[in-house]
């Protein structure tokens, strides 16, 4: 589970210089791929399912650790999670909302869009990369669907103005790689997460974030033990394919 220690708080909290020292909001500090993963959970909750928006801590927690739309996978714990939450509230990325009555819980949602000036088609589309990382205007296109739909052409417009923004562009499309078909967008908020991942290949196949430093043994040995259980997964579904082909040729 990741944790906040003393160091990794002071990592969290570092920030990078504006280019532009009169730049309001962006441009004064760069996310950390954490708040990245916090941030893109709650815009994707709050486009996606508005009926169950704010989110309580437990619902943050498992929507930044979710398998399934997301880019590594990660493992916050529910006290990384508060120091993240606490961290967005005071650099103005989130707000809590206390319940009415004493007997609810304080949820959170983010502000994203009100710091930088988004409608929801630019919030939908640099959340999603930013649980993504860099991807094609179709894996946007298919992502952003149940968020704000937009056909290819719109997409791409909404992408263009998020790379133009003055004084310090949101997007920026990379240089078709070779091999590739289509050249991927990124977002600038998180340099870390989008420009260290540039060179690699688009994976169907998300990754699993581990933390820096060398792998622990017991670490090695929990991800032997998951690539067995794929391994034998892969085995078994190969067996139903040959069983089911053999009965209907």
């Amino acid at each position: 589970m990741t944790d906040f220690t003393a160091e990794s708080q002071r990592r969290f909290l570092q920030t990078s210089e504006p280019d532009d020292p009169g730049a309001e909001g962006v441009g004064s500090e760069t996310w950390t791929p954490e708040r990245a993963r916090l941030l893109g959970a709650l815009i994707e909750k709050a486009l996606a399912t508005p009926q169950n928006y704010p989110l309580s801590v437990n619902a943050l927690v498992a929507a930044c650790n979710q398998t399934t739309n997301r880019d590594p996978i990660m493992e916050l714990s529910e006290s990384a999670v508060e120091g993240l939450l606490a961290e967005a509230k005071a650099d103005g990325w989130a707000r809590y909302v206390h319940p009415r009555s004493g007997r609810g819980v304080t949820k959170y949602r983010h502000v994203v869009d009100e710091k930088l000036g988004l409608d929801d088609r630019e919030t939908a589309l640099v959340g999603v990369l930013a649980l993504r990382g860099p991807q094609t205007v179709s894996e946007l296109r298919s992502r952003t669907e149940r968020l704000a739909p937009m056909d290819t052409d719109e997409l791409e417009s909404v992408l263009a103005g998020l790379a133009q923004r003055s004084p310090t562009p949101l997007a920026r499309r990379l240089e078709r790689e070779s091999g590739h078909r289509e050249p991927r967008w990124i977002q600038l908020l998180c340099s870390a997460q989008g420009e260290e991942r540039a060179g690699e290949p688009s994976s169907a196949s998300p990754r699993r974030a581990v933390a820096a430093g060398s792998v622990g043994e017991g670490e090695a040995d929990e991800l032997r033990t998951e690539l067995a259980q794929v391994r034998a997964e892969l085995a078994a579904l190969r067996g139903e394919f040959e069983a089911f082909r053999a009965e209907f040729g």
